[in-house]
């Protein structure tokens, strides 16, 4: 009896091992993964000329895989990096008909952890980076006018139909802050940010029905401190920074927002523009 049971557990084990390296192509499994680093392909982010790349793909035994580096680019200049990417197909997920992979790699020196499930025509994509350097992103060092460093923590989650119609049902929200932040201030058209008063930043933004929202974004320096207020609508933004400093903050710095002065203690920069403009 024993004698079988370990007959057939071999038996499954060389099946499970035939299907994964024979039966499924490693195209297959590279434009899945492709796909789901550009969240399926929705049409705004062709729009953007976004595309993924795959370097050193191969597979490892029951259902996981690696890949040296995958890139993704938008059009010929590339705006994410992410090494050493390895992954799991969960095989108790595809028993229960919602197939689901975990991720891990390195972007900018920072961990990352990313998991993706399909169930009920939707695709949940869950995700955390820990400790990236800013500096280091390909995002940061292709902007033309945000230019600065620090060490970057991003958490967020996704829900996106799988037949999605531009960004219409995609639904999320991305928790990210940034300490030892030293920026630049930018100027752009409409937009100015004094953002080198400051040296932390957090943020909440939410995405509903495709709109996007700032739910809170804050930012602080030695005694001073800072909110954002608005909203977006498509990429243009339409709102305002409010600046606090406190009784201790040497006003000599403060004489490149003297005329957004409303009150002692209270500087509101209005702000409006398209995201693009910083890109």
């Amino acid at each position: 009896m024993l004698k079988k049971a370990v007959f057939v557990i071999v038996l499954l084990g060389l099946l499970t091992i035939g299907v994964w390296y024979v039966s499924i192509p490693d195209r297959y499994v590279k434009e899945t993964i492709e796909r789901a680093l550009v969240f399926g392909g929705l049409s705004p982010l062709k729009e953007r000329r976004l595309s993924v790349s795959l370097e050193g793909f191969g597979k490892d035994p029951l259902f996981g895989f690696h890949v040296k580096r995958a890139v993704i680019r938008r059009g010929e200049t590339e705006v994410l990096s992410i090494v050493d990417l390895r992954g799991r197909i969960d095989m108790l997920s595809l028993l229960r008909m919602t197939p689901g992979v975990k991720l891990r790699g390195d972007i900018a020196g920072g961990g990352l952890a990313l998991r993706i499930t399909m169930s009920g025509g939707r695709t949940h994509l869950s995700f955390e980076l820990k400790g990236a350097r800013v500096e280091k992103l390909e995002a940061v060092r292709v902007l033309k006018t945000l230019k600065g460093s620090g060490v970057l923590d991003v958490k967020g989650i996704f829900d996106v139909p799988v037949r999605a119609n531009g960004l219409k049902g995609v639904s999320g929200e991305v928790l990210l802050s940034i300490k030892n932040m030293k920026f630049r201030d930018v100027f752009s058209g409409s937009i100015y940010l004094p953002l080198s008063l400051f040296s932390r930043m957090r943020a909440s933004i939410r995405m509903d029905g495709g709109e996007l929202g700032i739910e809170a974004l804050s930012m602080e320096g030695k005694d001073i401190y800072s909110r954002l207020k608005g909203a977006f609508r498509g990429l243009v933004f339409k709102g305002a920074l409010e600046v606090m400093p406190g009784p201790g903050f040497p006003e000599g710095m403060l004489s490149v927002i003297q005329r957004y002065r409303e009150s002692p203690g209270y500087y509101r920069i209005p702000l409006r523009g398209s995201v693009a403009r910083l890109m």
